[in-house]
């Protein structure tokens, strides 16, 4: 009797597991089929576990006429006097590469805000800089899409066609400027500078709440902001 109840015991796994395999097969099958129907966007969302879509706003708008309008740069004195220009925020394109990139011993080394310019900028216009950080804490897990770098209001138009230094007092500082900080291990994270047009008449702005997860394109349209400049540069933990 117990070989017998072995052999139908047997039986009964063997159904089993093909069953659950089975079954393994055609979530498989429903996930990628789920695949195909979400859009890229939306797919990139999903595997990244980021409550934002990458679509907005990763582009670049920052060439124009085949010459730069809108960029940043982050500048190490060396020898107390000659400026280094570390990194400049200016086209993906630049070199054939789709975005700038950056040494993070800059950033150890630098701990105060780029100079942003715009050289289309109104004269008579006031403006909104952004930094943020898509891939936060990860690009494989970036929970915290967007991480709110830094954000001033108001800066005049007349004043970034030559370069604004915010190591003079410029606009109206809405969220103090955090440095990228990349985690070990956590590999290359893409920081992007946004640009928008403040309207007149100009009202008071606010970033109230956490750097995680800030979702830009909603605060700008809460706040009717037209966004019409953006850079990136990428870097990663050394």
């Amino acid at each position: 009797m117990e070989k017998i109840k072995k052999y139908y015991d047997g039986i009964v796994d063997k159904k089993s597991k093909h069953h659950h395999h089975k079954e393994n097969e055609e979530n498989e099958n429903i996930h990628e089929e789920a695949k195909k129907e979400n859009s890229p966007l939306e797919q990139e969302r999903l595997d990244n576990g980021a409550p934002v879509q990458l679509g907005w706003p990763m582009n670049s708008q920052c060439t124009k006429r085949g010459d730069l309008s809108f960029y940043a740069y982050y500048t190490l004195w060396r020898n107390d006097r000659m400026p280094m220009y570390v990194v400049s925020c200016t086209s993906p394109r630049t070199d054939g590469a789709e975005f700038v990139e950056a040494a993070y011993s800059y950033f150890q080394k630098n701990k105060y805000e780029p100079t942003v310019r715009y050289d289309e900028a109104a004269l008579d216009g006031k403006y909104v800089v952004m930094m943020v950080d898509a891939d936060a804490p990860s690009p494989n897990a970036a929970r915290c899409r967007y991480w709110l770098h830094w954000v001033v209001s108001e800066v005049e138009g007349r004043h970034l066609r030559n370069g604004v230094n915010w190591l003079n007092t410029e606009g109206r500082v809405l969220k103090e400027y955090n440095p990228p900080t990349p985690a070990k291990g956590s590999g290359k994270h893409r920081y992007q500078f946004l640009l928008f047009a403040q309207r007149y008449p100009y009202s008071e702005l606010r970033t109230d709440g956490e750097r995680c997860g800030f979702d830009p394109k909603t605060w700008a349209k809460d706040n009717k902001l037209e966004l019409v400049a953006s850079s990136i540069f990428t870097t990663e933990y050394e």
